[in-house]
């Protein structure tokens, strides 16, 4: 009765998981750059009351024997790091990673890298592009108080219109990161990943390179 107990109270501990993770899916339906995850079950150890091939007679072997589960939990809530669907604004600094699993490098807080799908850019106090939460971005671009349009190559070149100029001025280039295993990255949350032994160091390059 114990053993059936627990058994039982494993599977609705794993439920219970299952659920919080199909429910964090449906609350980041809308979030920018959220990619949803899943939950993987596995089997608990067995207790074997006869093991399979046990000899019975002479010359006869028991053919299953007798292994009881002692339930269920989750190993494992993999991402799913694919392309999400586009959404076309009218902002300048709306950018997008067309084609692959990289991402976009910010400085955290505590001066670490992190990596991001979101795109919404944003220009703080200092002219620096920075994401909504206000990390910036990497490497570092900062845009001059008197620049009146703002444009992104296909390629990630960043480049600014100046009051009374025609030519562009090009500020810098946006560098991705990729990863062997994107998902052995760590979510610590508003849509930022760092790096784990699991995911690898990042492999970093610009748009349009591979």
């Amino acid at each position: 009765m114990l053993r059936s107990l627990w058994t039982s109270a494993s599977g609705m501990i794993a439920q219970q998981t299952h659920l919080d993770v199909v429910t964090h899916n449906l609350a980041n339906v809308n979030t920018q750059g959220y990619k949803k995850r899943r939950a993987d079950f596995e089997d608990l150890m067995y207790q074997i009351w006869r093991e399979p091939g046990s000899p019975i007679e002479p010359n006869s072997l028991v053919p299953t024997g007798v292994q009881v589960g002692l339930g269920t939990r989750v190993n494992a809530t993999p991402s799913f790091q694919t392309q999400g669907n586009f959404q076309i604004t009218d902002g300048p600094m709306d950018w997008a990673i067309v084609e692959g699993n990289a991402f976009f490098q910010v400085t955290m807080t505590n001066g670490e890298i992190g990596y991001t799908r979101g795109g919404s850019w944003q220009i703080d106090n200092e002219g620096q592009v920075v994401d909504e939460n206000g990390l910036l971005l990497e490497p570092a671009i900062t845009i001059p108080q008197d620049a009146v349009d703002i444009q992104l190559s296909p390629t990630g070149v960043v480049s600014v219109r100046i009051a009374n100029e025609t030519e562009l001025q090009e500020l810098g280039q946006i560098q991705l990161a990729r990863f062997v295993n994107p998902a052995g990255l760590r979510a610590v949350g508003d849509r930022v990943f760092v790096q784990t032994d699991a995911s690898g160091d990042p492999i970093l390059g610009e748009l349009g390179k591979k």
